[in-house]
């Protein structure tokens, strides 16, 4: 069972889990294939994948730990501008050990500024 960490985002503590219902909804959301994952890459991965992974991640670590997800896309996205990068860091890492393959993961959040 893939474990749920906490990130600071939103101005606040809230959990974060990459299970395999968040996969589904990311690569839904993303239009990515499973086994595009293996290939993301911070050099060519769009904001909006980025910010659909969050999302997804965010929404299944709230649904895991029977929390409210009082949050939709775009609230994620407005968080996403005041990240900090060991916040993101956190994220990725957390992906790409979900993946099986530390590494394979952007290592920047794909932050605009």
């Amino acid at each position: 069972m893939r474990p749920v960490i906490e990130i600071t985002i939103g101005g606040r503590k809230r959990p974060l889990r990459f299970g395999f219902n968040a996969i589904a909804e990311f690569c839904d959301e993303a239009g990515l294939s499973l086994s595009d994952l293996s290939g993301l890459d911070e050099r060519r991965v769009k904001v909006s994948t980025v910010r659909a992974l969050f999302y997804a991640g965010l929404k299944d670590g709230a649904r895991k730990e029977k929390r409210e997800v009082d949050f939709d896309l775009f609230d994620v996205g407005d968080w996403m501008e005041d990240l900090s990068d060991a916040e993101a860091a956190k994220v990725w890492k957390h992906f790409a050990e979900a993946q099986g393959a530390e590494g394979n993961a952007p290592a920047a959040a794909g932050r605009t500024g």
